[in-house]
């Protein structure tokens, strides 16, 4: 999962939030290229611990990152960023898609 969010994290930062989300989060939490979204200069992954388990196709982390951007950081803030993060297994390259909330 940790490999994971920081994939995410460095497509953010390569590509954008907009494509970043489309490929890693849940459709309903993607951004599109017209949302005004938060530029992220660095992130990394602090701590994953497990929160939830349903099975190995469902579960919740949470999660802290550390972030820095390049002006608004919209809901974000620069530093440490607390989420709690729901995975649901799927097929393909990327295993898991991903929801990231505030609270359970």
């Amino acid at each position: 999962m940790q490999a994971e969010l920081t994939d995410f994290l460095a497509m953010w930062k390569a590509k954008g939030y907009a494509e970043a989300s489309q490929a890693y989060l849940a459709p309903d939490v993607q951004a599109t290229s017209s949302d005004d979204v938060p530029v992220l200069a660095s992130g990394r992954v602090v701590t994953v611990r497990p929160d939830q388990w349903t099975s190995a196709d469902l579960f919740v982390v949470y999660v802290d990152f550390d972030l820095t951007f390049s002006g608004n950081s919209g809901a974000w803030g620069t530093g440490t960023n607390s989420r709690f993060v729901t995975a649901a297994s799927r097929t393909g390259s990327i295993p898991y898609v991903l929801d990231l909330a505030t609270g359970p």
